[in-house]
């Protein structure tokens, strides 16, 4: 044992243990840490960042609807001005790391719902929600509303194929997504797993498009767009991907629901997403 300026120092191999060292201590050690780091430079990159973001969304925001218009809105709904400001400063805190454009659709949700309505409840917890989540999470989400949900009709099958090549930006990044990605989507409350939840991926596809040719068998169907031409066939890839990711498992709940309308919506503006959250 060797007792030096009031700590005891005992040394066991290569481990030394510090004794004596008090809560103070630490405060002073962080403070000093954080003195050096957090210099008047850094203070003024920080501001400076935050205020670039917020000006960018506030100026979208202000294109979606007048300061006339949302001051009447705010009148008769005060508790939206909170929901803004707290929307601008998620946007200020995390700016380039957000999809900024889903969330402006969100807070235009909530600001067009009606005063305690279902729509108002749901907005506001996906906006609470959108700077804890990344675009392949949002990708995700966009992917399964489509799949489980979404019916699109077509023509042909060269048709439907362009239809999911339009929309393939938006789900694309999902295709290889992970079981703790998936995980942690549902520890926020955005999609429910249900591993005991079987599902026949090919049944599944063949009833949901098989009005493109109300004649087509099961068996036509697979065979033609789905096992066959794999690396041209954006169906196969859409659904190899929903299969082996096991998104069937998955049911998306009200709040993960909005956030993936609300992506879809910039390629479909006019869908109306009231009639999805009712």
């Amino acid at each position: 044992m060797q007792k030096q300026d009031g700590i005891n120092n005992q040394q066991a191999g290569r481990d030394i243990i510090h004794q004596g060292i008090n809560a103070s201590h630490v405060v002073d050690i962080v403070q000093s840490v954080l003195n050096t780091v957090y210099n008047d430079k850094v203070e003024i990159i920080v501001a400076k960042y935050m205020q670039e973001n917020m000006k960018i969304f506030s100026t979208n925001l202000l294109e979606m609807i007048s300061i006339d218009e949302l001051s009447r809105k705010i009148i008769e709904s005060p508790s939206l001005a909170f929901i803004i400001e707290r929307t601008i400063r998620i946007v200020g805190e995390k700016g380039d790391k957000l999809d900024v454009d889903t969330l402006l659709k969100l807070i235009s949700e909530r600001i067009n719902s009606n005063e305690n309505s279902f729509i108002e409840i749901v907005s506001e917890q996906a906006i609470e929600n959108i700077d804890k989540i990344t675009n392949i999470h949002i990708s995700l989400l966009t992917f399964i509303q489509i799949i489980q949900n979404m019916k699109f009709s077509a023509d042909n099958i060269e048709e439907l194929k362009r239809k999911f090549n339009y929309i393939s930006p938006l789900i694309n990044d999902s295709f290889k997504i992970s079981e703790s990605n998936k995980k942690y989507l549902a520890s926020l409350g955005l999609l429910e797993i249900n591993i005991l939840k079987g599902n026949n991926t090919k049944d599944k596809f063949y009833q949901t498009y098989n009005k493109i040719n109300p004649d087509i068998d099961k068996d036509e169907f697979i065979s033609t767009f789905l096992d066959n031409n794999i690396k041209d066939n954006i169906l196969y890839n859409v659904y190899e991907a929903y299969e082996s990711c096991n998104l069937y498992q998955i049911q998306l709940t009200t709040v993960g629901e909005i956030i993936a309308l609300s992506n879809i919506k910039k390629l479909y503006p006019d869908l109306d997403i009231k009639t999805w959250i009712y």
